[in-house]
């Protein structure tokens, strides 16, 4: 059938076929998604995207064809410009949404290669900055419990990794909330977690891009330290 013999159903059959083209597709995007260790969320959302686009695409093939069966009208022009400034915002927000993946795994990368030396720091940071605080919760802080204390610090910092792996920030909100030693010192800790990120960010060591996912999960876990022990 040609679209000059009967337009209405050369329309609906290619529409029929670009539906089963999607749905193709959106399982292969998917799979490849899920391959390369991307969450779930951006799976979601890079599939949808993709759907969208093959219509889009469809669309607009569609549109060029009509045109050579019907008058040229301001109408299918409106349409068409329409369509393909739909199709360049789609096209702009897939390419952010691979971008931010990038950056969430060269954080991940990084975070997850740094972390056990950065929970040293942060903690010996602390512990030094406020030492009046090292005897409040018991008599004496023994060695082993500054080393449970450096743990800790890099058990939070693990989990941070697999927000920025799986893009789940909900992984903090389950997270066990520990009182070894007073709580400002793992307050401090942080804040020293989050200006030593901004630095290496700083000397190019770290892109800006995925300084600031990691600083953000950091905040993140600041304000649930503080909510859940009120």
């Amino acid at each position: 059938m040609s679209p000059t013999q009967d337009p209405v159903k050369w329309t609906d059959s290619v529409t029929a076929i670009v539906g089963i083209i999607s749905a193709i597709i959106t399982l292969l995007t998917y799979i490849d998604g899920r391959r390369k260790g991307k969450s779930s969320e951006t799976i979601i959302k890079e599939t949808l995207i993709k759907g969208e686009l093959i219509f889009i695409n469809s669309s607009v093939s569609i549109l060029q064809k009509t045109e050579k069966i019907a008058p040229k009208s301001e109408s299918l022009k409106s349409i068409n410009s329409n369509i393909v400034n739909y199709k360049k915002n789609l096209e702009d927000k897939l390419e952010a949404l691979k971008r931010r993946f990038e950056y969430s795994q060269e954080a991940h990368n990084w975070l997850d290669k740094n972390r056990k030396s950065l929970s040293r720091e942060a903690g010996r940071y602390a512990l030094n900055k406020c030492p009046e605080l090292i005897n409040i919760n018991q008599d004496t802080v023994s060695k082993e419990n500054i080393i449970k204390f450096y743990r800790q610090i890099n058990f939070y910092l693990d989990l941070i990794c697999g927000c920025l792996k799986f893009g789940r920030s909900n992984i903090l909100d389950k997270s066990p909330i520990f009182q070894l030693v007073h709580l400002d010192l793992y307050l401090e800790a942080f804040a020293f977690i989050k200006e030593k990120v901004k630095t290496k960010s700083a000397s190019n060591n770290l892109s800006k891009e995925a300084s600031s996912q990691i600083v953000l999960y950091v905040d993140d876990l600041i304000d649930i330290i503080r909510t859940k022990t009120q």
